[in-house]
Order: C-alpha cells, then sequence, then structure tokens
C-alpha cells in the first residue's frame, strides 16, 4: 500500500471514529452509571455530568472536539455550489462548540443564580454543537 493510500486510510478512520464516539456515548454514560454505580438513567446526556461518570462525558466530549479540529474535511469544488461552508470551516466551529459543551456544565438539581447562567451557555454550545452535526450530514456527507 502506497503512503497516499494509506494516509487516506487513516484519515477515514479518524472519521468514522468521531462518527461512533458520538453515537456510543450515550450507552456508554448510561451503562457505566447504571451498572457499575447503580444509579438510574439521566435526564439528558448533559446531566450525566453531575454523576460518577461526569469524568467520562466531559472526556469524551473534548476528545470529539479535538477531533474535529484535527479533521480537514474535503476541497470544496466550483460545482458545489449548495456548500455554504466547507468542512475544515464546519469541524472547527463543532469542535469549539463541543469543547465549549464541556467545559460549561448544566444545572446541578439546586442551582445556584451562577449555576443557571452556566446552564444557558452550556445549553448554546450544545444547540450550536447539534446543529453543526446536522450541517455535516445533511449538506457535507460525500
Amino acid at each position: 500500500m502506497d503512503n497516499e493510500n494509506r494516509l487516506l486510510d487513516h484519515y477515514f478512520t479518524l472519521r468514522r471514529f468521531i462518527g461512533l464516539m458520538a453515537i456510543l456515548v450515550p450507552f456508554i454514560l448510561a451503562l457505566l452509571n447504571g451498572i457499575i454505580f447503580r444509579e438510574g438513567l439521566g435526564s439528558s446526556v448533559s446531566s450525566y455530568y453531575h454523576t460518577n461518570v461526569g469524568g467520562v462525558f466531559v472526556g469524551t466530549l473534548c476528545a470529539i472536539g479535538v477531533f474535529l479540529l484535527a479533521y480537514k474535511g474535503y476541497q470544496r469544488l466550483d460545482t458545489d455550489k449548495i456548500y455554504e461552508f466547507p468542512d475544515n470551516i464546519v469541524a472547527n466551529l463543532a469542535g469549539g462548540f463541543a469543547v465549549g459543551g464541556a467545559l460549561f456544565p448544566s444545572a446541578p438539581a439546586n442551582a445556584s443564580q451562577n449555576d443557571e447562567i452556566i446552564a444557558i451557555v452550556h445549553l448554546v454550545f450544545s444547540a450550536l454543537f447539534l446543529a453543526s452535526m446536522a450541517y455535516f450530514a445533511f449538506f457535507l456527507v460525500h
């Protein structure tokens, strides 16, 4: 296998790994929290921040964010008029939103006013992350 094909193979592996982590994280958090720590299901994926698996949640979101920041995407073609933003820009935005969502947690059960403000920041980062992932799925799939 020549060097260019190996690099392309690694590139596609990175893409698959990002997607696999994003798909599996809610299930992994629920299983770890339920089986190991004997706690119930969280009300949302973000609610696991305040459980014993909070480190797994933050670590996975940060890893997804770093992978997306490292992802360079495809070159935009002149015939691709439907795309407003190339892969690299959307990936960088999504990576920043993922890390932001990890660093600003959702509100705990007994939230103070500061916790509520931080939770709003978390909600904005999370919504923008999900919107950018939807943009990838609907407009940038090759």
